[in-house]
């Protein structure tokens, strides 16, 4: 500690010029304080930087980057598994909904192809939404119209109400299968946008298999009918 006391003293009286009456260069009192800090280090430990203080915050900043990513990720995904769910529940609602309404073969054919053609009108369109307007707002627009056609369905009491209702879906799939991988894709880091953009794909066919579960689920077998 008397070696270091004395050495701190002596760079202290160099720096400040008062040692021998001598005035040092700026690269001769960069290498004297560098020269402290070094001794500090030997005598109480490594002392932190400011390098080593900026390369913590930015582990930090990192780290929240990516849990937000993941966040984002995830709730844009849910666009891919609408897409998959909406088009493939029909299938098993289709034999219920035609004894219900009193649907004819072509009124059947018209809710289920009346989705997919309105998403491919939706589509067409959703590119220009998404330059205008945002791939966020697009996205929340698509979830809004989701609901609408969700809703309008449930309370559907006829052919018209239901058919309203799946177009109004086929929008909402249109818009966020444009939309959802150009957003995850612009969110996510270089390293892992393949990685992420195939999760919304992974989940149009999760939503595909959940949907054919749900109508399994809710079918009973009656008579050697099935009702939904």
């Amino acid at each position: 500690n008397l070696i270091f006391s004395k050495h701190n003293k002596e760079v202290s009286e160099i720096i400040t010029g008062k040692r021998k009456k001598t005035s040092m260069s700026p690269k001769q009192k960069d290498e004297a304080t560098t020269l402290t800090k070094k001794s500090m280090g030997a005598a109480y430990g490594s002392v932190p930087t400011h390098d080593d203080e900026n390369h913590a915050l930015d582990e930090d900043r990192i780290r929240t980057v990516q849990r937000k990513m993941a966040f984002l990720t995830g709730m844009a995904a849910i666009g891919g598994f609408l897409f998959g769910y909406d088009t493939g529940v029909i299938s098993g609602a289709m034999l219920p909904l035609a004894k219900d309404f009193a649907l004819s073969p072509v009124q059947e054919e018209m809710i289920v192809s009346s989705t997919v053609f309105a998403a491919f009108l939706a589509s067409l369109v959703g590119g220009s939404l998404n330059n205008s307007c945002g791939r966020r707002f697009s996205i929340l627009v698509a979830s809004g119209v989701f609901t609408v056609g969700a809703i309008i369905m449930g309370f559907a009491w006829n052919y018209n109400s239901m058919l309203l209702g799946r177009i109004i879906v086929g929008i909402g799939i249109g818009l966020a299968s444009l939309t959802t991988p150009v957003y995850i894709a612009e969110v996510a880091q270089p390293s892992l946008r393949g990685k992420l953009v195939t999760v919304n794909q992974l989940l149009v066919t999760f939503g595909q298999f959940i949907a054919g579960m749900v109508d399994g689920a809710l079918g009973e077998v009656d008579h050697g009918e099935s009702a939904l």
